[in-house]
């Protein structure tokens, strides 16, 4: 799930269900389910340049996705999921019940999560950070990245003179990840932005919109916004005295740039904030309707 994005839902965009080339090891099956938190669809990727081939993210369930997903990849020899809500793991099943390839990712949730969550999702294979899959051309090395969701995995490609991060939904082009508690967690998320920028990547891979080519800049783009988004969410709750306020209340100032529409979404993410900063403080801080008051030491 994103934040608001600059792309305006609709119908489908003409590349949803046709394989687009991305790179000479890949290419991408966009599916036909856009909204105002997935953009134009879930990105489902093809990895390999021969058979049998690596999927990544085999999106939500639905027929025409997955014969969109054979016709590009007949012959699968894995199924990697980035994580189990709902836009990118159903898929999974019916493409492992045609090819025979195992699931892989992390495994189920670790907290609840108000997130639509694939309760079906069942792996075959269980990935740990620095697990690898391998391809006959290709090799994808697990990463894991809570933040966003706890059983989250990006996947990093290395060949071709590239070094390419499958990014599922920790990072997006041309949005900002929703992170809500207590699934999501803000400072696991920065922590893992921080790794990600780290590693050296030419180009990312979201889940959601297009490559990002610029890793480092949009990297560097995102923690300077998430730092001040969470300066004016302490600020407004500064500014409400010793009667404190609530998230919802809180979103109203510090997130008075983003369509009213999308406050309630915007809310987690304030909340997410709330959770992580030693500048406040609630007697129920895992609870979405809570009051919170400036001052710490703030929960985690």
């Amino acid at each position: 799930m994103s934040a608001p994005s600059p792309e305006a839902p609709g119908p489908p965009q003409p590349d949803a269900g046709v394989a687009v080339g991305i790179s000479p090891l890949v290419r991408r099956v966009l599916a036909p389910n856009p909204s105002a938190l997935t953009g134009r669809g879930t990105n489902t990727y093809v990895v390999g340049a021969r058979p049998p081939f690596t999927v990544v993210d085999p999106g939500p369930a639905g027929e025409d996705h997955l014969r969109a997903v054979l016709s590009a990849a007949p012959d699968v020899g894995a199924i990697l999921v980035t994580h189990t809500h709902g836009d990118h793991s159903p898929g999974a099943a019916g493409l492992a019940a045609a090819t025979g390839a195992p699931v892989c990712g992390f495994g189920p949730m670790l907290r609840p999560s108000v997130e639509r969550h694939d309760d079906t999702f069942r792996a075959d294979r269980v990935l740990v950070d620095g697990d690898a899959v391998e391809g006959v051309d290709h090799r994808l090395v697990a990463l894991h990245t809570p933040g966003h969701a706890s059983n989250h995995l990006c996947f990093l490609l290395d060949a071709g003179g590239e070094r390419l991060l499958f990014a599922g939904d920790h990072v997006m082009q041309g949005a900002t990840v929703v992170i809500a508690p207590l699934d999501g967690d803000m400072a696991d998320y920065l922590a893992q932005l921080e790794r990600v920028r780290c590693l050296g990547i030419d180009r990312i891979l979201p889940g959601h919109g297009d490559p990002i080519d610029d890793p480092d800049a949009h990297l560097q783009g995102l923690l300077e916004h998430r730092a001040a988004r969470a300066a004016q969410v302490l600020a407004a709750l500064a500014d409400a005295g010793p009667a404190g306020a609530t998230c919802r209340e809180l979103v109203e100032v510090a997130y008075a740039d983003v369509p009213a529409a999308l406050h309630p979404v915007a809310v987690y993410s304030a909340w997410a904030i709330l959770r992580a900063s030693a500048e406040a403080t609630s007697p129920r801080p895992d609870a979405v309707e809570a009051r919170w008051r400036a001052g710490g030491p703030g929960p985690h």
